[in-house]
């Protein structure tokens, strides 16, 4: 937070976090511009794998498991009137409450990733998130949008969670055509859909 710095740049990388049940929070995020956290493990922690509270902050995640989180994964919830990005690929969330939460503010892109056994896989409420190339399963739901919120799905699967996609009070999931959601106990449906461009 010094004045100074006016990069507040953090990088951490190749490292492995086992909180052994008791450890809070793997990666906490309070006052930052911009986190890159490439090639690391994050397991076994009694609340968030990653989670983001600083305003207006870049996080970029990159071939890094997280997995027994009991909470979420990741959690993005900057403070109010503020925003915080996710840009993330390559990476595995399991065994979690929800893989992923972005909550109001954030905006979120996922590629070629992994959220399997969480209880919801992907959480959005407030928020802007997209996924490509995942897949969602294993789960007792795979993609949830909240009010306020939207997730976009290309080239996704969802496939064995208890249920599929779900929107309640005007969630958005916006399908691009080109995903498999099926195989689930219900897969539910996207609420908008549009074609490749």
């Amino acid at each position: 937070t010094a004045a100074s710095d006016n990069a507040k740049t953090v990088r951490l990388r190749g490292l492995s976090i086992n909180g052994m049940g008791s450890a809070t929070d793997g990666i906490r995020i309070l006052a930052v511009n911009q986190v890159y956290i490439e090639d690391l493990l994050i397991d076994g922690v009694s609340r968030h794998g990653i989670t983001v509270g600083a305003p207006n902050s870049f996080l970029s995640v990159a071939r890094t498991t997280i997995r027994n989180a009991a909470n979420f994964g990741i959690n993005l919830e900057p403070p109010a009137q503020t925003t915080a990005t996710l840009a993330m690929e390559s990476s595995n969330v399991s065994k979690c409450e929800a893989g992923l939460f972005a909550g109001r503010g954030a905006i979120v892109t996922v590629r070629d990733s992994a959220f399997l056994n969480n209880v919801t896989g992907v959480a959005a409420q407030d928020s802007d998130v997209a996924l490509v190339e995942c897949i969602v399963s294993h789960g007792e739901r795979g993609l949830m949008a909240r009010a306020n919120s939207a997730i976009r799905i290309s080239l996704t699967t969802v496939t064995r969670n208890q249920t599929g996609l779900g929107a309640t009070s005007g969630g958005k999931i916006i399908s691009f055509k080109n995903n498999i959601v099926h195989g689930n106990g219900t897969d539910g449906v996207p609420t908008h859909t549009f074609p490749q461009i």
